[in-house]
């Protein structure tokens, strides 16, 4: 059965991608960690190496104002300076208690000369922690090399500078040293794990972690970092249990949640998160992430009301375009389409305004237009999108735009210009096969059911033909093309081609409604009407959508009436082209040729 199988109901909703961090250090001594990539970026098939990343502070705040206590505390202590200036524990202490209080140059100078003449390793640690904190870090790398070799801590933070400055053979040379002097020290089996990972050694990186985690069993950070090893290994399953774990012993490790969040939501278990995220939310009531996907979580729940109360919540925070877009799609579900019309062009034109991206708003907005028949919009618009310059749209939601843009001009007959943007976009603008075959079905649609143009027809199946065998293409994309050449092959009698697909399209049937409708078609034109039209019946019933309901039975009284024709059996072909007729929301095409059949039988007088 031959109908546009992009959903006319699959709206996006937005969420901004938050890059992944693995922890490599999250103790008092050493707290950093790396941007590894995003979730979409991740290759979840292949463990490859991260050749550029962002080192992250993990930052401290003072929301109590510490500064100021620990600077009256500074004060009191400064007045012994001249009794306990020789004493290293007394400069140690001063030294924490200026730094402490926002005055590093005065630390600085206190520790630098007393050990110029008193050795202490622990005032040459933590000069380094002053001048890391400062982003000196060249003076910090020349006072933890006047360290002895044997402190593990030292080769820690030297590993750091060299792994900071993108030098992983030093950082490694480091952290084996550190490791020769304690092989279960957890904070060096956590950098070396980070390590293993970045240079896309993700066994290597799971072994260190799980080392790390037997002294470090409350550490959220490490189960995280596991977390992502066994998803570049493609282990989704331990992935999702390391990130339960992690948030389990954190419930507000961010960094986690919304990974776990967007994994589930990947693995469609749209409602799992919603209890940690509903946590998260409300200690952490400023993370737009976490609002976001809470409010996502709650739309493909079907809970829209408590969807928009998050979004409102996440308004409050920014003022984005994406935040539009989000509550168009909960006004949308809620019934007021007036509304969500507004707030999706205001999403575009917003969008617009901020020079950033329009894929998705624009997209949902096509499929309003579309839901409410007014397809001339849909036309209108697109066509501006594509006359302008310079704007954003993603190649991967360009190729549904087109769809929407082509049911919106076969609703309004306009086939001649649906077959001339076919013509000019589908070998230019797509990249991506996958992006490209709804476009090249369209064409076969086209040229099939509505023009009846075999020498079109056949010049795009053989390349689709040939994806089936020697591309690797998304199963969705797959079974489209094996559907809609199977269908074609029908529409033209060519029975043998038909034949060769029939092993590649049984494995959707009583699956997919269009699959099934088409293996219909299948058994009716080999004889076996009663078998067929089981099929159509079982197509008819999978579907939900009552528009398809009408076409896929419209079209099975065309085809029926067709199969009768042949036979002479003119009443009952009377009979199939009149019901295709009725079905007053299917084609109208095939409403016309379901006209043309009933002429000619009128005019010969066959009936």
């Amino acid at each position: 059965m031959l109908i546009q199988q992009i959903s006319s109901n699959r709206k996006e909703i937005q969420t901004k991608e938050r890059e992944i961090e693995v922890v490599v250090g999250d103790d008092a001594d050493m707290s950093f960690s790396f941007g590894f990539r995003s979730l979409t970026k991740l290759n979840n098939q292949t463990c490859s190496a991260t050749t550029n990343f962002s080192v992250l502070e993990i930052a401290s705040n003072d929301p109590f104002d510490f500064e100021s206590i620990f600077s009256d505390e500074f004060e009191v202590v400064k007045k012994k300076y001249e009794k306990f200036k020789d004493s290293t524990s007394f400069i140690g202490k001063l030294s924490s208690l200026a730094f402490a209080s926002g005055k590093s140059n005065v630390a600085i100078r206190e520790i630098e000369s007393i050990i110029q003449v008193k050795k202490s390793n622990n005032l040459k640690h933590q000069l380094s922690d002053i001048f890391l904190h400062d982003g000196r870090l060249g003076d910090a790398e020349s006072v933890l090399e006047g360290i002895d070799e044997s402190d593990i801590l030292c080769n820690l933070k030297l590993a750091y500078l060299k792994f900071k400055n993108n030098n992983m053979e030093l950082a490694t040379n480091y952290l084996e040293s550190a490791l020769k002097i304690d092989p279960s020290d957890s904070r060096v089996q956590m950098f070396l794990g980070a390590l293993y990972l970045s240079n896309g050694e993700c066994e290597k990186a799971i072994r260190s972690f799980r080392i790390a985690c037997e002294t470090r069993k409350d550490s959220s950070s490490l189960h995280a970092n596991l977390a992502v090893s066994h998803l570049t290994l493609g282990n989704v399953k331990k992935a999702i249990a390391e990130l339960r774990r992690s948030i389990e012993l954190n419930p507000l490790n961010e960094n986690a949640i919304v990974l776990y969040s967007d994994l589930l939501f990947r693995e469609k278990k749209y409602e799992a998160c919603i209890p940690q995220l509903e946590f998260f939310v409300k200690f952490n009531e400023s993370s737009e992430y976490g609002w976001e996907r809470l409010a996502r979580s709650y739309f493909y729940g079907k809970k829209y009301k408590k969807a928009k109360i998050a979004l409102g919540k996440l308004t409050e925070l920014s003022s984005e375009p994406s935040n539009l877009n989000n509550i168009g799609l909960v006004t949308w579900k809620l019934g007021d389409l007036k509304k969500s019309l507004s707030y999706l062009v205001n999403a575009v034109n917003y969008s617009l305004d901020k020079g950033k991206d329009i894929s998705v708003p624009l997209l949902n907005l096509t499929i309003l237009l579309n839901e409410i028949k007014h397809p001339s919009k849909v036309v209108d618009i697109v066509d501006d999108c594509i006359k302008s310059e310079g704007i954003k749209i993603k190649e991967e939601i360009f190729s549904e735009i087109c769809i929407q843009y082509l049911i919106a001009l076969e609703s309004m007959s306009k086939y001649h210009k649906a077959t001339e943007f076919i013509d000019k976009y589908v070998g230019s603008r797509f990249k991506d096969i996958n992006n490209a075959i709804p476009i090249i079905v369209s064409k076969l649609y086209l040229s099939t059911a509505v023009n009846s143009n075999k020498d079109e027809f056949y010049k795009y199946s053989k390349h689709l033909a040939a994806i089936i065998i020697g591309e690797d293409i998304n199963p969705d994309r797959k079974m489209m093309v094996v559907n809609n050449l199977m269908f074609g092959y029908l529409f033209f009698d060519d029975m043998s081609s038909a034949k060769i697909l029939v092993n590649n399209i049984i494995p959707y049937l009583n699956k997919d409604p269009f699959c099934t409708a088409t293996f219909g078609l299948y058994k009716m034109k080999r004889g076996e009407i009663e078998k067929g039209l089981e099929f159509y019946q079982s197509a008819i019933s999978l579907t939900k959508n009552r528009e398809f309901k009408t076409k896929i039975r419209q079209r099975m009284f065309l085809e029926l009436g067709k199969i009768y024709l042949n036979r002479n059996d003119f009443k009952k072909a009377k009979e199939s082209f009149q019901k295709a007729v009725k079905e007053k929301s299917g084609y109208k095409y095939a409403a016309e040729e379901g006209n043309i059949f009933l002429k000619l039988i009128s005019d010969k007088g066959l009936t």
